[in-house]
């Protein structure tokens, strides 16, 4: 009776074991393991110094994402053109200067661009003091013109026209305190899907309201 309990108890240590061993190895491996991916986000300003329609034009705006084992991060953003960019008086499409002038339909025109979307980025060496880092921007907004001595609201939005905006940006970052840190870097603005809508300018001419080429640009950032 004694053997067979001793033989019994060994023979339950060795099948539990057996099953313990078995569990452990036959743990799921995973491409991405979430328990070892540091988690945290951050909130940021920015400043942007380009060229629309060949002036200089400064925007400005905010963004916010969330950052993994503090190099690579998602998330979204937001611009809006902060300066004044004089645009043509727009004239009725029968209108010339000799031939049948006329006042025009719209006058003291101010361009307002506004677009934003998805970021994603990559920082470099984010312990040392000064480390490269690189993002880039994919969204889409809106262009359209406003008088300038109007409030900007979509009420007194003329000539709007939707487009897509990509934004490819390299700098450098460097560590102010364990909780802000500031950028300096240069990208380019790619805009497209702009309409090939026209208008008359004050020579009675027919021109294009808006194209890729006034929109796209290099820029700095801050």
């Amino acid at each position: 009776m004694f053997f067979k309990r001793v033989t019994l108890f060994f023979t339950l240590v060795l099948f539990t074991f057996n099953n313990y061993a078995q569990s452990k190895n036959d743990e799921p491996k995973y491409l991405i393991n979430l328990s070892q991916v540091k988690l945290n986000g951050f909130g940021s300003i920015h400043n942007n110094l380009s060229f629309i329609d060949g002036n200089a034009a400064h925007t400005s705006g905010l963004s916010g994402a969330f950052m993994f084992n503090y190099k690579y991060y998602v998330g979204l953003y937001s611009y809006s053109i902060s300066t004044f960019n004089q645009w043509d008086d727009i004239y009725h499409h029968d209108y010339h200067p000799i031939d049948n002038p006329s006042s025009p339909l719209y006058t003291n025109n101010m361009l307002c661009f506004n677009h934003g979307g998805l970021m994603l980025g990559y920082v470099h060496n984010y312990s040392n003091l000064w480390h490269p880092a690189f993002k880039v921007k994919l969204g889409s907004g809106k262009v359209s013109l406003v008088d300038k001595d109007f409030n900007i609201t979509d009420f007194d939005r003329h000539h709007s026209d939707w487009v897509g905006v990509i934004s490819p940006e390299i700098g450098i970052e460097v560590n102010l305190a364990r909780w802000c840190k500031i950028g300096l870097s240069a990208g380019y603005r790619f805009v497209f899907g702009v309409d090939n809508v026209e208008y008359v300018n004050k020579d009675g001419l027919n021109k294009r309201l808006f194209s890729s080429s006034q929109l796209s640009s290099p820029y700095a950032a801050l």
